[in-house]
């Protein structure tokens, strides 16, 4: 499943602090997906289930907001891609959130 299609999305990139926002220029957004083996849809996630995270920063952002996006957790603010686990303000599924290491393509 992707976020937003399947396409890339050019976003507007921000330079500075949360309380000066300066713009920097524009980038592209691509889409995040999310597999299991387990389950066939985010839906059937229950209560409770764990869920692994790329443990580096604009990924495990993305990841979040993936899940803010779907209603499954609410974050403190979805603005910046700085999210980790600890910026979740509500998780009404009770998940468990893993942090895993991202290793490089052909590493």
């Amino acid at each position: 499943m992707l976020a937003d299609g399947d396409r890339a999305e050019k976003k507007r990139a921000s330079l500075g602090n949360r309380s000066e926002d300066v713009h920097g220029g524009y980038t592209f957004f691509y889409p995040i997906g999310a597999y299991s083996e387990k389950y066939d849809s985010i839906e059937a996630l229950p209560d409770g289930a764990t869920i692994a995270l790329p443990n580096d920063p604009s990924n495990e952002g993305r990841a979040l907001i993936l899940m803010h996006n779907e209603g499954l957790i609410t974050l403190e603010d979805t603005e910046f891609l700085v999210d980790t686990p600890l910026e979740i303000a509500e998780n009404p599924h009770d998940f468990d959130f893993r942090e895993n290491e991202t290793a490089p393509r052909g590493a």
